[in-house]
């Protein structure tokens, strides 16, 4: 798979790779919520991906910075091959790294884009 990424995460079964948004953890000011936060690719092919909008329930939580917004940041994959982020809205979300789908999340915020 040709590329470069700043943010990859390989899972232990070697077949599955967990990519980030290129500027990590900031987020451009004219940022649209259907922009993609996170790739879940299995053997080069992309299997799933997170929009910003599943991420931040509510826009007006990232926090400014002199250039961008910041998100959160990203936890990588843990002991159970969950990929983990932490939101600024303290929200912590585990996904399973083979689907990309929600596994497991704590907090929760009702407020929406």
């Amino acid at each position: 798979m040709p590329g470069w990424f700043r943010v990859a995460y390989l899972a232990d079964d070697g077949e599955h790779l967990v990519i980030g948004h290129e500027g990590i953890n900031l987020l451009p000011l004219d940022l649209n919520k259907d922009d993609i936060l996170v790739y879940f690719v299995k053997k080069g092919q992309v299997v799933h991906t997170l929009p910003v909008s599943e991420v931040i329930k509510n826009k007006s939580s990232l926090k400014r910075t002199a250039s961008h917004l910041l998100w959160g940041s990203y936890l990588g994959i843990d002991k159970e091959g969950h990929f983990g982020i932490d939101t600024v809205e303290g929200r912590s979300l585990y996904f399973d790294v083979t689907t990309g789908e929600l596994a497991k999340a704590a907090s929760s915020t009702s407020e929406n884009w």
